[in-house]
């Protein structure tokens, strides 16, 4: 057994508070000291058996899927049990997140609404063109504090066409999110269906990586001639994954298995293009948002269809 447990506090530094021992805990404490995203963050990450199971209390879901996502960046950590919080907030109301999301110029020919309720989850509604501007919406609403989980209830319509620079302004959001190109300074532009993608990188895997992740809908080919490969830029004990849909289903078995909270639980997993798919039952709602949360954390994944139930009826949802 490998075990580490990484304390970081990121309120005051970037940086743990004590020594990182096992395997890749310096490596993830390098990482996540990379990101100026985590501000007012407090988490620990326990690694046993290459998964990290992670805890503490964040102000976004985006930072809890940050540190999710960073930590399966490092070698020799393969899945993650996601058991940090998202502190109650006073939150920006319904009109102001609704109008943040009219205003991003993904979402230009979307027309989407946001509720959020008393428990601070956030239903994301309305139509948009693509399940890629699904999931754009709901990687904003993740910014915003205060909110615990995010539904998504909106419909797709084919006819609605993209622009130019919705296509670019999606893949600056991806690369934002991504803890390892966010580092970087890759620059997309967009024309004749063709994306155009200069700057640096680390590796020849993080440019494939960049190469398959910009293949968004609206895009026919991706140039990368203007992609540099530095190695400078390099984090010994961070890279990609290479791993295939067979590989990705059996992390999911194990993070299920060391998820504490999942007891009594049973969900089963598979593909449909690249979006996973969950059916199962959960001993409660707190284990189905768990099991969603661990969902969502797995590589390889561009969002979740959820057909969980419980001992009543069944809780359906696009995450």
């Amino acid at each position: 057994m490998t075990a580490a447990l990484v304390v970081i506090d990121v309120a005051t530094s970037y940086g743990a508070e004590a020594p990182i021992t096992g395997e890749g805990g310096d490596s993830l404490e390098q990482l996540l000291a990379s990101s100026e995203r985590l501000s007012g963050a407090h988490y620990s990450v326990d690694i046993e058996n290459n998964i990290a199971h992670l805890s503490g209390q964040v102000a976004t879901l985006d930072q809890a899927e940050l540190i999710a996502s960073s930590a399966l960046r490092v070698d020799g950590i393969y899945g993650v049990v996601q058991g940090v919080k998202v502190a109650p907030s006073s939150r920006m109301s319904d009109q102001a997140i609704t109008r943040m999301l009219s205003k991003s110029p993904v979402l230009e020919n979307a027309d989407i609404q946001v509720a959020v309720s008393d428990d601070g989850t956030a239903t994301v509604s309305g139509t948009v063109g693509c399940y890629d501007e699904i999931d754009v919406a709901r990687e904003l609403v993740s910014r915003v504090e205060g909110i615990q989980r995010i539904e998504i209830d909106a419909t797709i319509d084919p006819f609605r066409l993209r622009p130019d620079g919705a296509i670019e302004a999606q893949l600056l959001v991806q690369f934002s999110d991504d803890p390892i190109i966010s580092a970087r300074e890759v620059i997309p532009s967009f024309e004749n269906g063709i994306v155009h993608l200069s700057g640096s990188v680390a590796t020849v895997a993080e440019r494939d990586r960049l190469l398959l992740s910009s293949l968004v809908t609206g895009v026919m080919e991706s140039d990368i001639s203007e992609l540099t490969i530095d190695p400078n830029l390099e984090i010994p004990g961070v890279k990609e994954k290479n791993l295939q849909t067979a590989d990705i289903l059996r992390i999911f078995d194990l993070v299920i298995d060391a998820d504490s909270r999942l007891d009594g639980s049973h969900f089963v997993a598979g593909f449909v293009g690249d979006r996973l798919v969950i059916d199962g039952t959960a001993s409660s709602p707190a284990a189905r948002d768990a099991c969603l949360a661990d969902a969502r954390a797995l590589p390889g994944i561009r969002g979740i269809d959820a057909r969980i139930e419980l001992a009543g009826p069944a809780l359906s949802s696009n995450n």
